[in-house]
């Protein structure tokens, strides 16, 4: 007598998936790995077309405060949809198209990174000017909360300091980066410690 052997099933009450890993299914697996919760779903699904007919019914939007975007967002915050850059399209509805390939839609309100969309905050901007608006909001991701920091702010200051007896070649083996990057840590040019 042959006994059979079934293959285990995704510990997800009412999945009925194949096991994969940890006791769950592929899907389940992939969203706890990710989410450290395996129903954690941060997609909200619209209706075909209902994003792009949301940005045209708000293209006449006349209040002054930010208009949110209310469907899906990138992790920066940024409004985001499978058709482009929510963003984007309503400055081209408003304003016509981009006067070239490069320009952006900055925000006047410097709050694109809350999903802002307002028809009047938005304008077209080539990329230096719209890097000068995120120096002014405050926008700008640096230091630690930039996604590739190596050195921590206590690191960057305690550099400053043995900058006055230490070599820069000596720091740069020493902080483990290149000794141009050392330098530009050491004038300022490179990051702002907090605190400075």
């Amino acid at each position: 007598m042959t006994v059979r052997k079934y293959a285990p099933i995704c510990s997800v009450e009412g999945c009925g998936g194949t096991h994969f890993c940890k006791g769950y299914c592929r899907k389940h697996f992939e969203r706890w790995q990710r989410h450290g919760d395996p129903l954690k779903i941060l997609k909200v699904l619209s209706p075909r077309g209902m994003p792009l007919a949301w940005l045209k019914a708000h293209a006449g939007h006349q209040g002054s405060e930010c208009l949110t975007w209310p469907f899906a967002r990138m992790p920066d915050g940024r409004a985001h949809f499978k058709g482009g850059y929510p963003a984007r399209i309503m400055c081209e509805m408003v304003h016509g198209p981009a006067p070239s390939p490069i320009h952006q839609a900055a925000h006047s309100c410097g709050r694109g990174d809350h999903g802002c969309v307002n028809p009047k905050h938005l304008r077209w901007a080539p990329p230096i000017e719209n890097a000068a608006d995120k120096v002014i909001h405050g926008t700008v991701i640096s230091g630690e909360e930039h996604h590739a920091h190596r050195l921590t702010d206590s690191e960057v200051r305690q550099i400053r300091h043995l900058a006055k007896t230490l070599s820069q070649s000596a720091l740069s083996k020493q902080f483990g980066i290149s000794p141009a990057h050392m330098n530009r840590i050491i004038n300022g040019v490179a990051r702002r410690s907090a605190g400075e």
